[in-house]
């Protein structure tokens, strides 16, 4: 490909492209300083020579004979013939391996031949370091502390509970004191599912003499709102609402005058599940007292799970609005009991990311900062404070990976079979919650499944290699052991997982369904079958855009976060006032690193194969970077790629599950400085990246938790590109 491009005549610049990343693979797979000096060169032309041509080529006015243009192709030829032949000399064309040479024992380092067996050699079980009192501290404090911010101002505890409910056609009627009701301006209210309900209003005089003057439709359910009573007659001391849709839920009414003071209706008596809890009335409409963002949909479905109504949002599976729905059980329904659960469910997770990134890492400093930097992460505070099932899936995603990684660890040759099953076990039923919360748990399934499949691979070469001389032994394994234990091993632990990554799921998404009702009075069964034939068909047509949507192309670089709440804050005027908001993005100092932290991942991963193919055995430490270093890829592409093919509308907290890996990732990469930076160097390190981390989680804590803040400051400090809405105007 580059040679083509080199010698051809107006080729685009495109085609070369391709060509720089597989000679960079070449450069992976063939350690070389001079490829990688080669490469370098023949890569920045190449990036040079196409700046050139996006801002300063001109058809109409090119010099081909120009000294910047003929030293630019000049180079770019030189590199691509000193990589050739930098190539040519590493691969040895024509060699053969000395007679006395053995595999793993080649004479000459740069040459290649095929793997041997010493690439399959049993390997141990990896020792479990327990837990020290370092550890239980550090879990202890950074939970302590994230937990103070997330529960800090996460809603109010007290709502309308009294309901009225209305049929189609049915009447409300409200008397007045005819000298405060000429002052009657709008009307609040807070009402239960259904949304969208209209009514007729009709306003009379002493008289009794009434008219219709207009149509009013109340809006979203479990929010405080306000309704326009416009231009009353004269002498109007009386209002009738009258239901024109075919049924209703009330749970309170507040009337207000012209200056935002209560009207209370002289005949509140005769409803008085509507007037009973005025005081409920907030001073300000806000996140603190109402629904926000998709909270509209799923807080709702719980609130209908619990009561038995035909559930509105049956675009997922039902348990993660179960476990809205237990919050709201515990708390009642109001801002506070429907966020509580995903609140919890948030600080859970953190736990579980230190002791996943101290089995990573085997070290106390680098869990801490993993957890640290995880449970600061902007995504996962606003996505946990959120009455939405992403919580759930990503809570499920990180303890089926934890427990998945620690089966990974374990060999059925030197470990009993039983202590095997008890991580996968765990890690099936985590998979089929996490599917009953959101099919994207399939994703996770996936990975799942090539990592399982990927070590009982590695228990079949090592059975093999074993095979080829059975009164050896090991790492401490008798061959013997492994010819006898390997086929019952296997076809034990396949049994087991068909029942816990099969059956089990299947029953758990079924039970799941148990409180859902879709309004036909089928059974279970019938029930669960159509709504997957819905969901599917809905999630494979929508088509639905939407403002603050974004590419899966866009979340690692967070070009579009999502703009979940905003408000002006009464009595700020102009630009600069005070506001309020709530945005869902990451922390940069999180999500920029894990993009090289990824790709150094990747490319350890690819060295240590090439080198095992080159050398046939790896150090145990080598092993365990590599083999950890597949793992976490694994998880991080179950959880990304799919979203590649997506074409309905997707949003930057899709990426959520896959922050979790970006963060081990980090500290992952981090371990390998361990050596270089000993001790105390490496400790300030650690510190000082996590205390710059938690600076900028302190810096944006306005528009992540919705406190008043103002707009200048917004826009001069947090709004660090265009494409970033994080203020009202």
């Amino acid at each position: 490909m580059a040679t083509v491009f080199v010698f051809s005549v107006r080729m685009h610049e495109r085609y070369l492209y391709p060509a720089v990343v597989l000679l960079l693979f070449a450069c992976l797979c063939q350690p070389s300083k001079r490829l990688y000096l080669c490469y370098s060169g023949f890569s920045l032309l190449h990036f040079y020579n196409t700046a050139h041509v996006l801002f300063f080529y001109d058809p109409a006015d090119y010099d081909p004979k120009a000294p910047l243009i003929l030293l630019v192709s000049g180079g770019t030829v030189l590199f691509l013939l000193l990589f050739w032949a930098g190539a040519i000399r590493i691969t040895g064309a024509g060699r053969t391996l000395p007679p006395d040479s053995q595999p793993g024992q080649a004479s000459d380092p740069d040459y290649l031949y095929t793997p041997s067996d010493l690439s399959l050699a049993p390997t141990a079980s990896r020792p479990v370091s327990r837990l020290k009192a370092a550890d239980y501290a550090c879990i202890l404090v950074i939970l302590s502390l994230y937990s103070l911010f997330a529960l800090r101002d996460l809603g109010s505890r007290e709502a309308p509970s009294t309901l009225l409910s209305l049929a189609g056609g049915e009447s409300i009627a409200l008397e007045f004191d005819p000298a405060s009701a000429q002052c009657l301006k709008e009307f609040a209210y807070y009402m239960a599912p259904g949304h969208k309900r209209s009514f007729l209003l009709s306003a009379g005089d002493e008289s009794g003499t009434a008219r219709q003057v207009g149509e009013i439709t109340l809006e979203n359910v479990f929010t405080w709102q306000k309704a326009d009573l416009g231009e009353l007659p004269s002498g109007t001391c009386r209002l009738t609402l009258t239901l024109d849709s075919r049924e209703a839920s009330l749970l309170e009414l507040v009337f207000l005058d012209d200056a935002g003071n209560i009207l209370t209706p002289v005949n509140a008596g005769d409803y008085p599940a509507l007037f009973d809890e005025q005081h409920l009335y907030p001073q300000e409409i806000s996140f603190r007292n109402s629904m926000y963002f998709d909270e509209i949909y799923h807080a709702r479905t719980a609130y209908e799970f619990l009561n038995g109504l035909k559930a509105y949002e049956n675009t997922h599976p039902p348990l993660g609005k179960l476990f809205i729905a237990a919050g709201v059980a515990v708390f009642g329904m109001n801002p506070f009991g429907w966020r509580i659960a995903g609140t919890l469910f948030g600080i859970a997770m953190i736990p579980f990311v230190y002791l996943f990134a101290r089995r990573v890492t085997d070290s106390t400093p680098l869990a801490a900062l993993g957890c640290f930097l995880f449970s600061f992460d902007f995504m996962h505070f606003t996505q946990t404070r959120l009455a939405t099932i992403d919580v759930y899936i990503t809570f499920f995603v990180i303890v089926m990976y934890y427990f998945m990684y620690r089966y990974a660890c374990l060999s059925f040759y030197d470990t009993p079979l039983k202590k095997t099953f008890l991580p996968l076990g765990i890690c099936g039923v985590c998979m089929g919650l996490g599917i009953a919360c959101k099919w994207t748990g399939v994703y996770a399934g996936i990975g799942l499944a090539l990592i399982f499949f990927g070590v009982m691979l590695r228990r079949y070469r090592e059975y093999r290699y074993a095979a080829g001389n059975p009164g050896g032994a090991t790492a401490g394994i008798s061959h013997g052991d492994i010819l006898k234990d390997f086929r019952p091993a296997a076809r034990n632990t396949i049994l087991f997982c068909m029942v816990f990554f099969v059956m089990l799921p299947v029953l758990i998404y079924l039970l799941s369904y148990l409180p859902f009702r879709d309004g036909t009075g089928d059974g279970l069964l019938l029930r669960v079958l159509h709504n997957q034939e819905y969901m599917f068909r809905y999630h494979s047509e929508m088509d639905a855009p939407h403002p603050y949507s974004s590419s899966w192309y866009q979340w690692p670089v967070m070009v579009r976060p999502i703009w979940y709440y905003s408000r002006i804050v009464t009595g700020s005027s102009g630009a600069g006032g005070l506001r309020e908001g709530i945005s869902a993005f990451g922390n940069p100092l999180v999500w920029w690193a894990g993009i090289p932290a990824a790709l150094y991942t990747l490319c350890l991963l690819i060295r240590n194969q090439s080198y095992r193919r080159r050398q046939g055995l790896l150090s145990q430490t080598a092993q365990k970077r590599g083999s950890t270093a597949a793992f976490l890829l694994t998880g991080y592409l179950a959880q990304y790629l799919p979203w590649f093919f997506v074409t309905r509308v997707t949003f930057i907290y899709h990426y959520f599950p896959s922050v979790v890996f970006v963060v081990l990732m980090i500290v992952f990469c981090l371990s390998g400085l361990r050596e270089r930076l000993k001790g105390k160097r490496f400790l300030l390190l650690l510190c000082l990246y996590g205390a710059a981390a938690f600076g900028l989680f302190l810096l944006f804590y306005p528009v992540l938790s919705g406190q008043p803040v103002e707009a200048d400051f917004v826009n001069r400090f947090l709004r660090w590109f265009r494409s970033w809405v994080l203020a009202a105007k």
